[in-house]
């Protein structure tokens, strides 16, 4: 294992350079500058398959998922214990539990087991290495899925104000409520309800039921017809 450069990457740098079952591994990182700061992502190629990106359309962006029965209809792999998922979103974990997804339009079957062996077997001991002296590397990747990131996430649609708007779920838990459709929205708003799904039990709660009630909520719903009472238990704050 030889680690090529670290540090001033501006464009595209190979960082880390190995093998991993007689295929050559290649870790490099692009940095992105920004008005105020600068960003940096990373993507790993193994042997002569399509690299994979380590970014906002292949990982979670705060924690691990809230429950594993999501990808019950998808072929996934789980690596290890984990840390536990966190009910709130926290903004000072330094390593953020997360689902690798690989699309089946990007990636063929036979890519996905070869990365799916990669990241459960190889990938801890590249981490280790790159985050000696700094973390680098900062989501900790517990299990891999083979299909999009949005594939995963439950949409529910209706209307409020007069006006189109969506709830999302996301897989690390976050739930968001936006003006628009999945395909064109103006960013989030507040709707009342607690920003994460809370476990156990898969719960929608209300912390605040002047925008929405339990029973207006229920009006939104997904291409299946059916509203998050479908999927969660919809609760309020005081337990009533």
């Amino acid at each position: 294992m030889s680690i090529l450069s670290i540090f001033g990457c501006s464009d595209g740098r190979n960082v880390l350079e190995t093998t991993y079952n007689n295929e050559k591994v290649i870790l490099s990182s692009v940095e992105r500058k920004g008005f105020s700061t600068n960003s940096i992502t990373y993507s790993v190629k193994l042997g002569s398959r399509k690299k994979v990106p380590l970014n906002y359309e292949t990982v979670d962006l705060y924690d691990r998922p809230y429950s594993n029965d999501i990808f019950a209809d998808a072929q996934h792999y789980f690596f290890s214990d984990t840390p536990a998922y966190k009910n709130a979103i926290d903004f000072e974990r330094k390593i953020s539990p997360t689902m690798l997804y690989l699309s089946p339009g990007k990636y063929s079957r036979e890519d996905f087991e070869a990365y799916a062996d990669f990241f459960k077997n190889k990938w801890p001991d590249i981490v280790a290495e790159i985050n000696k002296e700094w973390t680098y590397l900062d989501k900790l990747i517990i299990g891999i899925a083979y299909g999009n990131r949005e594939d995963f996430t439950r949409y529910f649609m209706g209307q409020h104000d007069n006006m189109p708007y969506y709830f999302d779920i996301s897989v690390d838990g976050q739930v968001l409520f936006h003006r628009g459709t999945p395909q064109d929205n103006t960013g989030f708003e507040s709707s009342g309800l607690a920003n994460k799904v809370q476990m156990p039990g898969k719960k929608i709660l209300f912390r605040d039921t002047s925008v929405f009630t339990p029973g207006k909520l229920r009006d939104f719903k997904d291409k299946q017809g059916k509203s998050m009472e479908d999927y969660f238990s919809i609760e309020l704050a005081n337990g009533k």
